[in-house]
């Protein structure tokens, strides 16, 4: 099963479980509360028709068909029946509802058979004046009041009410795990198409992921590539130095069996213990092949010389003033060390000329880039600062220009692969220095290459 069908599924089921609990539990105290207010509702009415009967049988100007007027406003669910008696057990009044009205009420209940006059229950009450019996009131009613047409409806519109939200939670909650199971769905097929393109050596722009995992494994995947394609590197070099090393004991084989065949050189003990050396050195260079492969040390040995750095500074700048004078930027240089620079001079010009690179990339036309030199003679340290009036670095990719193939979302359209600043900062590891940054968007970055003087290993 896809991620896209698991996680709509686990999305739909907890939809599902979580709105049956709440409508459960809802419904639940609802219908309890609600029984409450009806019992308690009943209570008061029936107090009410007591004391109207009261209060009418004591007076003398009320007719018993006023108060069978009155009594028939009363009949209300569930009580569908009053009689009053006097004392001596006589039938005074008795008003109750007609059956078209108990149809309407089964109707609109869809009760059916659950109006059954079986379920009818009566109540009496007795009806006083100071003391005296003055007569019987009975009160037909249809069941308890927390059973009534009243409380069935109610139920019966609550449960469906429940049902209904269910179906709308459910709707949207299946349009919202469509969506998000779409994008996560999207994300991992293009991370599995950059995963691949990486391994074929394709190294095409896809679209940046929201989802933190998914970025974290793009990111592993980028520091993987790098870290094979460095490798690489570093094979194909040592692979270079064995053929170059098996070439002598090649060529001495080679001449000494030419010169067996001619007659020059002596087949002797001398001579078969040269060739049995030759021998033994090819045989140990193949053996040790697995090794030399995959060595994970570095493989490009320092080269520290002595040079004037203002010189190799002017040479960088110079090499590059073409380009920047076609984009109408200028390059001052400031500064100067009055000593000779102690280091790997391949490798510092590397990164400075990486780092002019990028400004020269994000500095627009007409603007201004600086080189400032710096020496710290108690430190025996040197800073060349590269400053620019360029667009700036956003803060929150501050932290990642270092990385390898790294490229924020304004340089897209720019050429290069992302490893000019990787390749910089490595440069400077290995001469014992670092590079430091500092930029505001929109009005520029400085780049700062400190390291000793005078290389110390």
């Amino acid at each position: 099963m896809s991620i896209r069908k698991i996680w709509l599924f686990v999305l739909v089921a907890v939809a599902i479980i979580s709105i049956a609990i709440n409508a459960l539990v809802l419904t639940s105290l609802t219908d309890r509360y609600f029984k409450s207010y009806l019992t308690e509702n009943y209570d008061q009415h029936i107090q009410q028709i007591k004391e109207y009967t009261q209060n009418a049988i004591k007076s003398d100007s009320i007719s018993y068909n006023q108060m069978a007027l009155e009594l028939e406003t009363h009949l209300d669910d569930p009580i569908i029946r009053i009689k009053l008696y006097n004392a001596n057990g006589d039938l005074l009044i008795d008003v109750q509802e007609t059956e078209n009205e108990i149809n309407n009420k089964r109707y609109r209940g869809m009760m059916g058979n659950m109006m059954d006059k079986s379920t009818e229950e009566v109540d009496q009450y007795k009806i006083t004046t100071d003391g005296t019996l003055m007569g019987y009131l009975n009160i037909t009613r249809n069941g308890s009041a927390e059973n009534s047409i009243v409380a069935k409806l109610f139920k019966s519109s609550l449960i469906m009410n429940s049902i209904f939200s269910m179906g709308i939670a459910l709707v949207f909650a299946i349009i919202l795990g469509i969506y998000v199971s779409r994008k996560m769905s999207r994300a991992l097929k293009d991370t599995a198409a950059f995963a691949n393109d990486l391994q074929i050596g394709e190294n095409r722009h896809y679209h940046k992921s929201g989802i933190v995992e998914i970025k974290q494994i793009r990111d592993s995947l980028l520091e993987l590539g790098t870290r094979l394609r460095l490798k690489q590197k570093s094979r194909k070099k040592l692979l270079d130095q064995m053929i170059h090393q098996t070439r002598t004991p090649l060529t001495i084989i080679k001449t000494h069996l030419e010169g067996i065949e001619d007659g020059v050189i002596d087949v002797n003990h001398e001579t078969t213990e040269i060739l049995q050396n030759q021998v033994d050195m090819l045989t140990s260079i193949i053996s040790n092949m697995s090794g030399m492969i995959d060595a994970e040390s570095e493989i490009d040995d320092l080269n520290i010389v002595a040079f004037d750095l203002n010189l190799l500074i002017e040479q960088i700048v110079q090499g590059l003033l073409a380009s920047f004078q076609k984009k109408k930027i200028k390059i001052d240089i400031s500064g100067n060390i009055n000593k000779l620079t102690e280091t790997d001079q391949f490798r510092l010009s590397q990164a400075l000329y990486n780092v002019l690179t990028n400004a020269y990339k994000y500095t627009l036309p007409n603007g201004h880039v600086r080189i400032d030199l710096d020496f710290k003679e108690e430190q025996d340290q040197v800073t060349i600062s590269v400053s620019d009036d360029g667009i700036g670095i956003e803060d929150d990719i501050k932290n990642h220009i270092f990385d390898a193939y790294f490229r924020g979302n304004y340089d897209v359209n720019s050429l290069g692969d992302g490893l000019g600043l990787y390749v910089a900062n490595e440069n400077m590891q290995m001469i014992g220095g670092k590079i430091e940054c500092d930029s505001i968007p929109n009005k520029g970055s400085q780049f700062r290459l400190i390291f000793p003087n005078k290389y110390v290993d």
